[in-house]
């Protein structure tokens, strides 16, 4: 008779130890669910990474891990790179930022911009920077991005006017034309499947279906108005048309945003409203620093924590089944959105590579959404066996803190 045990290391080499019998009978486990808050990559609240990315200090990127976030806002300041060839030393400084998150634990969501302004009054006078610019940037930053894009959570299109928000450009980069030129550079500079945001649903809504696939929302005014302080049309049934592709849209791509100063109507969205919102439009990222108003009324009315666990992804393990054939895992996601990579769920000897269990990637299950992964095993069983879903980069698959845990506590119903 021989024993084995079930390792659950996913983000700490500790998690959950189950013995089993080897026998010729099947063996089943059922997982119990934990609420705990879980430090997840590529998901929840984020802070700003410094004022400017490209100045980013260590010890501001472990404070935001420190606090269990997996997210940092990296804002790069161009402000002084108007001729049509940036720096090296802004190349240079944007590699060694990059570097340094990558050492604290964190992606980034990234984002380039000319001015940002420190009032929403400031943006009347915010310059940017003339077309043919931006586009030689682009390319040049293009490199610099691919050589780094397993620490970037999602691209925000950027560029372009006031905070590059795509809007109030100095130079008539907020036109159709210009924003579709520089959509396209970006897509062809930036290596798939990094994804990209725009600012507005009119763009997107208009933008081929090719752009859909690699292009989502971040809202920088979520929850702050029947139109989100002009990210939606005020046309009302405009708005339906926009609300409804947005929501689409979303299914398949990163939405994020941040609340900000609005209308004192509205700036006391409740509860309610915060999680309905999250729910239909996936919300898988949110700042913390911006307007905590908002935040602030979550904490009275109990709901802050829930808007915490949901946000993005939130794998759980419901049970095991094995056999003479191999393992079978069911699990579930209970957030609002899919897991960001296309990570596998792996099982193998501790230390190892292990084998994929599939046929799904995990950013194939869908919020609610419960599936079987599959994957043979060696006879006979090895003493332990550990399940991770490691990043999808081999610089950060040993790093525990690139992987996923699962939203689960000890296991019960063994045998």
């Amino acid at each position: 008779m021989r024993w084995f045990s079930l390792l659950l290391a996913v983000i700490l080499p500790l998690a959950v130890l189950l013995p089993h019998t080897v026998s010729a009978d099947p063996v089943r486990m059922d997982f119990s669910a934990s609420n705990a808050s879980l430090t997840n990559p590529e998901r929840g609240f984020w802070k700003f990474a410094a004022d400017d990315f490209l100045k980013v200090d260590p010890a501001e990127l472990a404070n935001i891990r420190s606090q269990g976030l997996s997210l940092a806002y990296a804002i790069v300041r161009l402000d002084d790179c108007r001729d049509a060839t940036l720096p090296q030393p802004v190349l240079d400084a944007l590699q060694h930022s990059f570097a340094l998150t990558r050492q604290a634990g964190l992606k980034v969501i990234l984002r380039f911009a000319y001015n940002y302004s420190q009032t929403s009054s400031e943006y009347e006078t915010a310059e940017d920077v003339t077309l043919p610019v931006v586009l030689g940037h682009i390319a040049q930053l293009g490199p610099v991005i691919a050589a780094n894009a397993d620490t970037i959570a999602v691209v925000q299109a950027g560029f372009i006017g006031a905070w590059g928000e795509s809007h109030s450009s100095s130079n008539g980069l907020d036109s159709p034309g210009a924003k579709a030129a520089i959509r396209d550079a970006l897509a062809a500079s930036i290596p798939a499947p990094l994804q990209i945001q725009g600012r507005y649903p009119a763009d997107l809504l208009t933008w081929p279906p090719t752009a859909s696939v690699r292009f989502g929302l971040h809202n920088d005014c979520f929850l702050s108005s029947d139109t989100d302080v002009g990210t939606y049309s005020e046309d009302p049934e405009t708005r339906t048309l926009q609300r409804a592709h947005i929501t689409t849209l979303t299914d398949s791509t990163f939405f994020s945003g941040e609340t900000c100063d609005a209308d004192p109507a509205y700036i006391n969205s409740d509860c309610a409203d915060a999680l309905a919102d999250s729910a239909t439009f996936r919300l898988s990222a949110l700042g913390l620093d911006c307007y905590r108003v908002f935040h602030d009324r979550w904490v009275r009315e109990g709901c802050l924590a829930q808007i915490d666990s949901r946000m993005g992804y939130r794998l759980r393990l419901v049970s095991a089944d094995i056999d003479g054939a191999g393992i079978r895992i069911t699990l579930t996601n209970d957030g609002w959105a899919r897991a960001l990579q296309p990570r596998h769920l792996r099982i193998g000897e501790p230390g190892s590579a292990g084998v994929a269990l599939g046929p799904q990637t995990l950013n194939q299950i869908g919020a609610g959404q419960m599936v079987t992964l599959f994957a043979e095993l060696p006879m006979p069983l090895p003493e332990h066996l550990c399940l991770t879903a490691p990043d999808t980069s081999p610089r950060l698959a040993p790093d525990p803190q690139h992987a996923i845990r699962p939203a689960n506590g000890d296991a019960s119903g063994m045998g």
